[in-house]
């Protein structure tokens, strides 16, 4: 399996993933959230054989000097999943976060995410990796959904 940085081209490859694992209507709908999403998030795509077979977007919150990160999305197609290539696609986006902080002579603090309380599966794999349940939001996205707020933190000195 390849790891690297999405293009905008890959839109026709990447929407198909995301219907896979997202409440996304039809290939419109996911071809528009791409594109949407791509000039503001940074999106990292996990190929086999030129298939784009899961990604992962992070972006940025707030300041850089707040040193906040967002992962925003982390998917992939359902006969790769429970395989590990999460947790290595995961590993290869802190490189990319780490790489963006550096570069401004920063590093991240704090990593954070939502996901809806009824996702035990994501949060069963987000705790795996090391978050921790820091919040809830009471019908935050869909009412009667609370979303909750997992945080990973790296012990870093404040640079403000």
């Amino acid at each position: 399996m390849i790891f690297r940085k999405a293009q905008i081209d890959d839109v026709e490859k990447i929407a198909p993933v995301f219907i896979s694992g997202y409440n996304i209507n039809n290939i419109d709908e996911a071809r528009n959230i791409f594109l949407r999403e791509f000039n503001n998030k940074n999106f990292l795509v996990a190929e086999e054989n030129e298939k784009i077979v899961g990604f992962v977007s992070w972006a940025v919150r707030d300041l850089p000097k707040h040193q906040l990160a967002e992962l925003c999305r982390i998917v992939f197609l359902p006969e790769f999943r429970g395989k590990g290539y999460s947790e290595s696609l995961f590993r290869e986006m802190l490189l990319d976060i780490n790489s963006f902080y550096l570069s401004k002579s920063l590093k991240v603090r704090k990593l954070f995410l939502l996901v809806h309380a009824s996702n035990v599966r994501a949060q069963s794999f987000y705790k795996k990796i090391g978050f921790l349940h820091e919040a809830t939001l009471k019908d935050h996205m869909y009412k009667g959904e609370d979303e909750l707020i997992f945080s990973m933190f790296f012990n870093h000195e404040k640079k403000y």
